[in-house]
C-alpha cells in the first residue's frame, strides 16, 4: 500500500508550502500531511484533514495548539480528532509535566488566583525549574 504524503518543516519556503497545502486540500491522492513543530502556523489551512497526531514533544503548548488548530478552520466539514503520542518513562514525561505546569502558571498569571501566596510560591518554583542545572 502506497501512502502519498506532504511534509512541511520550518525550512520550507512559503511558496512551496502553499503549493503543498493546495495539493493536500484539493487532491484525494494525498492522505497524510506531516507538519514539524518547527514550522510556523502562518499560511497553514488543512481543512481536508480530520485527524491530527502529535508525535513530536515540544515545550511550547501554544505552538502545539496552533498546529492542532490548522484543521479547525473555516471550511472544515468533518469532526476533528487530536491524538498526542508520548513515550512512557522517557524524557517526554518530564517535558509533558513541564508543559502542563507552564500552562497552569500562565492560566493563573492572568487570574485572581495568582495573587494568593500559594500561587506565588508555585510561580517561584516554576521559575527555578527553568534554570535547573
Amino acid at each position: 500500500l502506497e501512502i502519498k504524503f506532504i511534509e512541511i518543516s520550518g525550512d520550507i519556503p512559503m511558496d512551496l508550502r502553499s503549493e503543498f497545502i493546495n495539493k493536500f486540500n484539493n487532491s484525494l491522492d494525498f492522505t497524510v500531511c506531516i507538519l514539524s513543530s518547527t514550522c510556523s502556523a502562518e499560511g497553514i489551512n488543512l481543512v481536508a484533514a480530520n485527524n491530527v497526531i502529535l508525535y513530536e514533544p515540544y515545550w511550547n503548548e501554544t505552538q502545539i495548539k496552533q498546529l492542532q488548530d490548522r484543521t479547525h478552520r473555516i471550511g472544515q466539514t468533518k469532526e476533528v480528532n487530536v491524538y498526542k503520542l508520548r513515550m512512557a518513562n522517557s524524557i517526554e514525561d518530564a517535558l509533558f509535566e513541564m508543559t502542563k505546569e507552564k500552562k497552569e502558571l500562565t492560566d493563573n498569571l492572568f487570574s485572581d488566583k495568582f495573587y494568593s501566596d500559594e500561587s506565588q510560591v508555585t510561580f517561584l518554583k516554576s521559575i527555578k525549574l527553568l534554570f535547573r542545572e
